[in-house]
């Protein structure tokens, strides 16, 4: 289905079949929406508010995305606090759950307000799998006063949905209309790169859509990450697309009149991620943000069984990690991964003080949600059993499968800055298919980025992608910039040369 360009004022209501949510979601940033926007489906509706073209708040009815249940899963509150806010918003009509948490003084206001931008940023990007429903203007809902706090980049967002939830083939789809015509920047174009917040290798390549070729042409060899990249740019009008080739003097004047005037973002409060991201920095930098535990019989039982885990992990396919029948139900799936992925999320092992068992606890957690990621999806599911059921190959297919999976997501947390979040991903990936040099590259580069960066590690690994891929150029290149770091600029220089060599456009 060809994608509507929408550089007219955006509908307010309509068909998220023919309006994909995320032409939706940049098309009111673009036309700084004001107000409130409701989408159903089925039994799911979200309400979206906004201010000056800025998402500010999303209200969901799914349990799962509620602000109680995240408090409850990341143990910042317990059961009885739990049970306490889901009263006070029944019992009292008009409480939301953040006044509930707040007067029940359950935690801090700047944590919650951390958890609250999280959570808004995870219902947004839920919607970008919805392939049907409706949406429509509330015009009886009210944006509150202080919800400037809360908001978030809808270009950002988008990138992460679409690199999430879009296929390659439906994003080159997206962007056939425009293949053919030449990207001008504009005075904005470079400030939209920047609110990507990509790594340097999708940065370098929306900067090269500098209007000498045409977009197709110039996205010809790049990343799945990258294309959805200049998708979220082409819809929010980072460029003019013309006919011709860009010339800067010529051009000067016009493209000062055609700058997309798009709304800022500016984070408001809560310098600092996430709580348990900026607990797992702090452990990975020497930080003293969780003390390690006394030991006690529940962390000798869960060191015991991440150990036995980790032991059985190549031998189990995905229903057995996740514990769940090969009849379950989607909805069993559900409740066995969100039950697993809180018994081995990082915040588990920080509280029990058994961090002597991380890296093996993180292979567990990544592979529950590498086994889950297939198991939700029913085509997926279906390859996936059907894979299974021709025999022989059963468990290399099932690897291959679970490594790429792992892959996607640590490219996508590489391409969105995330350099720590991607090692979750990337680490296993490469220990389940160690032969593939995309797969060491990456690893490779994400310790190289991650701070403070892991020079000897990045080395071996970006070694590794070299022996394994020697015509993979983006290895050579990054492996001679690591080479740079570290002082041996022999081996850095010989690197990059073979670099250019193989690509004469790094």
């Amino acid at each position: 289905m060809s994608q509507p360009a929408l550089r007219k004022p955006t509908a307010t209501r309509g068909d998220l079949g023919e309006v994909p949510f995320a032409e939706l979601l940049l098309g009111l940033c673009r036309d700084r929406y004001d107000g409130a926007i409701s989408l159903e489906r089925d039994e799911v509706r979200k309400d979206l508010l906004w201010q000056r073209g800025l998402p500010v708040m999303v209200e969901s009815n799914l349990s799962g995305e509620s602000l109680a249940k995240t408090l409850l899963d990341r143990e910042m509150i317990d059961r009885d606090q739990h049970a306490k806010i889901l009263a006070a918003t029944r019992d009292r009509r008009g409480v939301s759950e953040g006044a509930a948490v707040l007067a029940l003084d359950c935690v801090d206001a700047v944590d919650m307000v951390r958890v609250l931008r999280g959570l808004i940023r995870q219902r947004l990007i839920e919607c970008f799998g919805w392939t049907r429903g409706q949406f429509r203007e509330r015009e009886d809902a009210e944006v509150p006063s202080d919800a400037a706090a809360l908001r978030c980049d809808p270009v950002s967002v988008a990138l992460e949905g679409v690199a999430i939830h879009w296929s390659p083939t439906r994003i080159r789809e997206a962007l056939a209309p425009a293949a053919s015509r030449f990207p001008h920047p504009t005075p904005a174009t470079a400030n939209l790169v920047d609110r990507l917040g990509a790594d340097p290798d999708t940065r370098a390549v929306c900067e090269a859509l500098d209007g000498t070729r045409p977009l197709g042409e110039a996205l010809a060899e790049a990343s799945p990450v990258a294309w959805a990249a200049a998708l979220v740019l082409e819809r929010v009008g980072a460029w003019t697309l013309r006919g011709e080739p860009f010339v800067a003097d010529a051009d000067a004047d016009a493209e000062e009149d055609a700058a997309p005037a798009l709304p800022d973002y500016e984070i408001v409060i809560g310098a600092g991620p996430e709580p348990e991201a900026e607990q797992a920095a702090q452990t990975s930098t020497g930080g003293t943000a969780t003390p390690s535990a006394e030991a006690s019989p529940e962390a000798d039982a869960f060191r015991a069984e991440v150990l036995e885990l980790h032991h059985k992990l190549e031998e189990l396919d995905h229903y057995q990690v996740l514990g769940v029948e090969e009849k379950a139900g989607s909805s069993a799936v559900k409740r066995s991964y969100f039950k697993l992925a809180k018994r081995f999320h990082p915040d588990a092992l920080a509280r029990l003080g058994v961090e002597d068992v991380k890296d093996q606890a993180k292979e567990v957690f990544a592979r529950i949600a590498a086994a889950y990621d297939v198991l939700k999806d029913a085509e997926r599911r279906r390859e996936y059993d059907g894979s299974r059921a021709h025999g022989g190959d059963d468990l290399d297919a099932a690897r291959l499968i679970q490594a790429e999976s792992l892959f996607r997501k640590g490219e996508i947390m590489l391409g969105a800055g995330n350099f720590q979040g991607a090692l979750e991903f990337l680490e296993p990936a490469v220990e389940l298919w160690p032969e593939e040099s995309e797969y060491q590259c990456a690893l490779g580069w994400a310790l190289f980025r991650k701070s403070p960066a892991d020079l000897e590690r990045a080395r071996r690994h970006l070694e590794l992608a070299v022996e394994t891929g020697p015509k993979n150029a983006v290895a050579h290149q990054r492996l001679g910039l690591v080479l740079r770091a570290l002082d041996d600029h022999k081996g850095a220089d010989a690197a990059l040369a073979r670099a250019k060599v193989l690509d004469p456009k790094l």
